[in-house]
């Protein structure tokens, strides 16, 4: 039996609600050429159960089992466990869908790009009952590139340019690795997720792949993100934590003497400075209309951005 062209790898903690729409997805994908690996992370629930079923109803889709130990280990261990000869993996989380052309889309780009390492669209928000919500937020947040330019200033990304390392050195563009398909070899070569972050271990990764490749930006949907109340993203002090944890360790994994270091700590302190700024404006709103008490922690947090620039973090 041939190997097939993509392996899908599912992380599933407690996933019993939405795991069986987001496999449903997978399987009403106009590209057929897949596999799944679902790894259930010591689930207290009946994941995996559901796993159990959705494997024997499939034969392109695996179950794994494995004591809880995060996301990003699962998403390792999903990795191991893809065919040998698999072109292309993708790590799409057990709330998120896929728009039914997600893959043929990504798989034809990268498949017209030989030098690039990976492939990704927009992401659009739904409920908890699938609705979409939050208007055009996601696709507005990934057109807004930034990257570090070769005189070291800052500038934005042409739609139609790729998405390289002096961008990610900025910031990543991406909001979710649902939407990112990526070379298996380039992941098992310099990729794999570092357990040791719980938050922004994809930016990290991407960080990694980028210095001598880059990512094909599709100016198209391919993911609904799902919002509901136990996405990290909604904790607004964690997140800050995660990321500069990431941050530290991207500039301790490029050294200050080299061109990517270089770029990297210009990168940081660009992205202190956007924040700093959108942080001022947004405090600026609330004071307009007499919302004190948001425009001081705006005020605070833009302060905040400062200082860490100031710092070099």
């Amino acid at each position: 039996m041939n190997s097939p062209r993509v392996s899908i790898v599912i992380p599933a903690y407690n996933a019993v609600r939405w795991l069986d729409e987001t496999v449903s997805s997978v399987k009403a994908q106009t590209f057929t050429d897949w596999e799944i690996i679902i790894v259930n992370d010591g689930s207290t629930d009946d994941t995996a159960t559901l796993i159990q079923e959705l494997a024997a109803g499939d034969v392109r889709i695996k179950g794994v089992h494995q004591s809880n130990s995060g996301h990003c280990a699962a998403r390792n261990t999903g990795l191991a466990q893809t065919s040998a000869e698999v072109a292309y993996v993708i790590f799409l989380d057990a709330d998120d869908l896929w728009e039914t052309d997600a893959l043929e889309a990504l798989v034809s780009s990268l498949d017209q790009q030989p030098q690039a390492c990976g492939a990704y669209g927009y992401c659009r928000y739904i409920d908890q009952q699938g609705q979409f919500c939050r208007g055009d937020e996601l696709e507005i947040f990934h057109r807004e590139r930034y990257r570090v330019a070769e005189n070291g200033r800052l500038e934005t990304v042409p739609p139609n340019e790729f998405t390289t390392f002096c961008v990610i050195a900025v910031y990543a563009p991406i909001v979710t690795v649902g939407s990112v398909l990526l070379r298996k070899k380039d992941v098992l070569l310099n990729g794999l997720f570092d357990e040791q972050l719980y938050c922004f271990e994809d930016w990290d990764q991407w960080a990694r792949l980028t210095p001598n490749s880059f990512l094909v930006w599709l100016d198209k949907p391919v993911l609904r993100y799902r919002w509901h109340g136990e996405n990290m993203s909604q904790d607004g002090h964690r997140m800050g934590l995660a990321e500069r944890a990431a941050r530290k360790k991207m500039l301790r994994y490029f050294p200050a003497n080299t061109p990517e270091g270089r770029i990297m700590r210009l990168g940081a302190w660009y992205h202190r400075m956007i924040n700093a700024r959108r942080y001022r404006h947004s405090g600026q709103k609330h004071l307009m209309v007499g919302r004190v008490l948001p425009a001081i922690k705006d005020a605070l947090r833009s302060v905040k951005q400062l200082s860490l620039a100031l710092r070099r973090e």
